[in-house]
């Protein structure tokens, strides 16, 4: 009996600076540790009008040097120092990112 899969057809999302809103976050176990996986959905902009859904990864770190903390400054503002990351505190925030590799 013959096994049949259709290709799945990608297209990349063109580098480029674009509103989205961070839809999810999940934690997951990684290649390099603890991360955290962010889903974006991107506004509809020329091309996609139906939107488009991106993620992106960072270490489940949470100080002034990780990604996790520039991120969630880039959304709050100044982070207090007694702050704790809370990952709903982010969700439904819009945040303009410069996607140089984007995966679908």
């Amino acid at each position: 009996m013959s096994i049949k899969i259709s290709q799945t057809k990608y297209e990349p999302v063109p580098e480029g600076i674009y509103p989205a809103t961070i839809e999810a976050i999940e934690a997951e176990t990684g290649e390099f540790g603890p991360q955290l996986k962010f889903k974006f959905q991107l506004e509809p902009f020329q091309g996609f009008d139906d939107g488009k859904q991106l993620y992106a990864w960072c270490s489940r770190k949470f100080s002034p040097k990780s990604k996790l903390y520039a991120w969630t400054a880039a959304l709050l503002g100044k982070i207090p120092a007694d702050y704790t990351f809370d990952s709903d505190d982010l969700l439904e925030k819009m945040r303009v990112g410069d996607w140089k590799e984007s995966r679908q």
